[in-house]
């Protein structure tokens, strides 16, 4: 099982995982690739298969690159007391649950700013000034809302993760304020400058899931049997847990509350774009905790390889 595998040659089998998968996938042709990959309010790319070979290379690098983040966003942190690296692994896998995962395209964009602004939250001090990090979260979870504008409407929900950790004075909440729509300037000044139309026309593309598909609805049961056991497992450490790793837990629970949020958000108004797999960010690491620790993880192995022979069966049978 997973559990076993908390060594550091894990991120360096982690390219020759990500790669075989790709490979597989784009060999066999089990993946059909979208048309016209779209970045949100910036825009989209046309003609896909033009560049395909160029997008499914940096696809794969900025795979890994999400990975490895999230990994070091949880060793950085005070989530567990030992550098771990299961991490990479259960995010490379829930990745690849989507095609648009192949081919590099504003989900990893997204993906990766929303690791930035946790590794942000997670290192706000109650004692010293959180100005710069309050910032600098606001600053990348603005530019994944470029990406996926519906995103927006969990800002709030990001306020009440800074006060988790520190009051906020005003000069940290206009701070806040700043870091959060500095990017929608520069999005709208670009738009602007190079001529596009105003972006609400280009809103209503896109990947809308069929929520009511097999294979949608396989996907949201596996996802809520995920939840179910990792908030066991958290239940079950949360009186050994620290002060601080309460802490940085409920700032997991809160990103998951922002995507639960921006998808509701979509559902309601489907001229807004949204992306499942943004729960990766939280969900990788809140699984992990279903790994560590002494007891039987039987349980979280059993649904980790079933997730692995869901996405193997989702692409060979084109479901």
């Amino acid at each position: 099982f997973p559990s076993h595998d908390n060594q550091p040659y894990v991120l360096f089998l982690l390219p020759l995982f990500v790669g075989i998968f790709f490979l597989t996938f784009h060999l066999t042709d089990s993946v059909v690739y979208p048309e016209v990959l779209h970045f949100g309010l910036w825009g989209k790319l046309n003609d896909v298969a033009s560049s395909l070979n160029w997008l499914l290379l940096f696809g794969f690098l900025a795979h890994l690159l999400c990975c490895i983040s999230l990994n070091y966003v949880f060793n950085q942190s005070n989530l567990f007391e030992r550098n771990n690296y299961l991490p990479s692994l259960l995010s490379s896998v829930f990745l690849l649950l989507s095609p648009l995962s192949l081919v590099f395209n504003g989900n990893h964009l997204a993906i990766l700013c929303l690791i930035l602004s946790l590794y942000q939250l997670l290192h706000l001090q109650q004692n010293d000034s959180g100005t710069s990090a309050v910032f600098n979260a606001t600053l990348f979870f603005g530019i994944a809302a470029t990406v996926f504008p519906s995103l927006i409407v969990g800002s709030p929900v990001l306020f009440f993760l800074v006060l988790i950790y520190r009051p906020l004075v005003p000069q940290e909440i206009l701070t806040f304020i700043l870091g959060l729509f500095l990017p929608f300037y520069f999005v709208m000044a670009f738009r602007n400058y190079f001529d596009f139309p105003y972006p609400w026309h280009e809103l209503h593309h896109t990947y809308t899931l069929p929520w009511l598909s097999p294979s949608v609805l396989s996907l949201l049961a596996l996802t809520f049997i995920l939840f179910v056991v990792f908030l066991l497992s958290i239940a079950r450490k949360w009186q050994g847990f620290s002060n601080r790793t309460k802490k940085e837990v409920q700032t997991l629970w809160g990103f998951s509350i922002i995507v639960g949020i921006s998808g509701l958000f979509h559902l309601i108004f489907q001229a807004f774009d949204f992306y499942f797999l943004l729960l990766i960010v939280p969900v990788s690491l809140l699984f992990t905790f279903a790994f560590l620790g002494k007891g039987k993880h039987r349980v979280a192995g059993v649904l980790f390889y079933f997730f692995l022979t869901y996405i193997v069966t989702k692409f060979i049978f084109k479901l």
